[in-house]
């Protein structure tokens, strides 16, 4: 089942490398949900992510996230400690607010910066599968688990790929025009090279009788 995880993740993965320029380093976000989730089924997710990717891959959080975090509570403490010792970025918005916020202003409309995101929010996740090119990973049953890409990131990935084919034919009509029409040269005719005789028919000529 491990093999057959990975091998689903280097799937999803590569469609987002060749549709989206997502590639390794990969650089994830994590929300406090995600961090909840990561100590509760003791996953080492500096260690199992990049495994389960199969490269390396920097994980972040940012100030919002860990501010939430911490007005959740003694059950939360865990995962507070956690988020605080990840590598926090900077915001994308003035001020403090929410966790789910403060990550759709960081992912935007097109996801410039490439992040993967972890998270365990229901409404989160279906908001950023609106948004082509968004990888999303979970934690479904103990385990990490890379979403496959959703509807809209399959349609915009389709409609690339035919505008690139279309524009490749009309550049390669406009390069044709550009040349314009060529001529076509029609082969002269060879000239055959004069054979002499050839020297196995010709007979020697017999010497005359010598008189005695």
């Amino acid at each position: 089942m491990k093999i057959k995880r990975a091998k689903q993740a280097r799937r999803v993965l590569n469609l987002y490398k060749n549709g989206f320029g997502i590639e390794a380093p990969y650089r994830m976000i994590l929300d406090g949900t995600f961090c909840h989730a990561v100590l509760s089924c003791k996953i080492s997710a500096r260690e199992q992510i990049p495994s389960y990717l199969g490269s390396s891959c920097s994980l972040f959080t940012t100030k919002c996230v860990v501010a939430e975090l911490e007005t959740l509570g003694e059950d939360f403490r865990g995962a507070k400690l956690f988020g605080k010792r990840l590598e926090r970025k900077k915001c994308a918005h003035k001020g403090t607010v929410s966790a789910a916020e403060c990550l759709s202003y960081l992912i935007g409309s097109e996801n410039r910066s490439k992040y993967l995101v972890g998270t365990q929010d229901p409404e989160l996740r279906r908001k950023f599968r609106k948004i082509p090119g968004v990888p999303l990973m979970v934690i479904s049953s103990g385990v990490l688990f890379l979403e496959k890409p959703s509807s809209e990131t399959m349609s915009y990935r389709q409609e690339v790929t035919e505008g690139k084919l279309v524009t490749a034919e009309k550049d390669k009509k406009k390069l044709e025009d550009l040349k314009g029409p060529q001529e076509i040269e029609e082969p002269k005719p060879r000239k055959r090279k004069a054979k002499g005789p050839n020297p196995l028919s010709v007979r020697k000529k017999k010497k005359g009788k010598q008189n005695t």
